[in-house]
């Protein structure tokens, strides 16, 4: 899975595709768009990825076939039409759009040649920020992420039919989500051994040390994300 701002930029590449009414709705509520082209990927990181039953909630999303998430989320939103959910979905058909074009590439990279899942993700939005003159460092990709109470709790109701997390809990991870991330991107720049510190003491550096953005671009993932 493609990392935060590849997830933004391709779902921000769809929205002159939609219907006038589909734009409509995005516009009215964009943060829940933007939320929903980062898919269930809020799930892996509530308490700072320590909840070891919202982890393995986003990973049986991401393992389910999307055509099958969408039937449960359709039948919330039929119930409720809440257009906070129409824009929610929409954006959900954008991240697994971009996860099937980009997977088989990504899991054959790592199968074959060892590189890690998560640092070619963001050596490749890296990448991504340079080609749009952005420095790295400074893209505040937390704020692609952002969401309002009434947000959460609108876009939670469309996970309660799993009967795994109640809305409360759905919406902390959304909320951990924003927070998690902020707290990378600012310590990744400015405190990299802190970071690493804190990673390593929530048992969270091991697995998961590639979703940090280094100083410097790491050349030897250059030839697989620049291709």
């Amino acid at each position: 899975m493609p990392a935060i701002y590849a997830h933004y930029v391709f779902g921000n590449s769809l929205i002159d595709t939609l219907s006038e009414d589909s734009k409509r709705v995005v516009s009215n509520h964009r943060s829940a768009f933007d939320l929903g082209v980062q898919g269930p990927d809020f799930l892996f990181f509530k308490d700072f990825g320590g909840d070891e039953k919202s982890v393995k909630f986003g990973g049986k999303i991401h393992d389910t076939p999307c055509k099958e998430t969408l039937k449960i989320f359709k039948e919330v939103y039929e119930k409720d039409k809440s257009e906070m959910q129409l824009a929610y979905i929409l954006g959900f058909l954008a991240h697994f759009t971009l996860d099937t074009i980009a997977h088989e590439y990504i899991n054959k990279v790592v199968r074959e040649d060892g590189i890690d899942h998560h640092e070619l993700e963001t050596e490749f939005d890296r990448f991504m920020m340079l080609v749009d003159d952005r420095d790295p460092l400074s893209v505040k990709v937390e704020y692609l992420i952002k969401t309002e109470h009434e947000t959460r709790k609108e876009i939670a109701k469309l996970y309660l039919p799993y009967e795994v997390m109640n809305e409360k809990e759905l919406k902390k991870a959304m909320k951990d989500f924003y927070g998690v991330k902020k707290g990378i991107r600012f310590l990744q720049a400015r405190a990299y051994p802190v970071l690493k510190g804190l990673m390593m003491a929530v048992n969270m550096w091991e697995k998961n040390y590639g979703i940090v953005m280094r100083k410097d671009r790491n050349v030897s993932l250059s030839p697989y994300v620049e291709e």
